[in-house]
């Protein structure tokens, strides 16, 4: 008896999987490119200029190279308001 084996089932490339692939990758562009605008928006309403924008722009690289931590979660020390 000739029994062809059978290929692994390729679970990575089923449909479901695809699209949760792209979910995690379109999520945090999506929050990305929003907060750019926005970001970009509030800077412009503030007549801020662009050498400014562009410092501002730069420290913000800086800091998230650096502690990109710090964009999610608060400081770790106590600088929470007094009561």
């Amino acid at each position: 008896m000739n029994v062809a084996a059978e290929p692994p089932p390729t679970v990575l490339l089923a449909p479901d999987a695809q699209a949760g692939r792209a979910a995690l990758l379109v999520g945090p562009l999506n929050l990305a490119v929003s907060f750019y605008l926005a970001f970009r928006l509030a800077l412009k309403a503030q007549g801020i200029n662009a050498a400014n924008r562009q410092r501002i722009q730069q420290a913000l690289a800086h800091r998230w190279r650096k502690a990109p931590g710090s964009f999610l979660w608060p400081p770790a020390d106590d600088a929470s308001p007094r009561g």
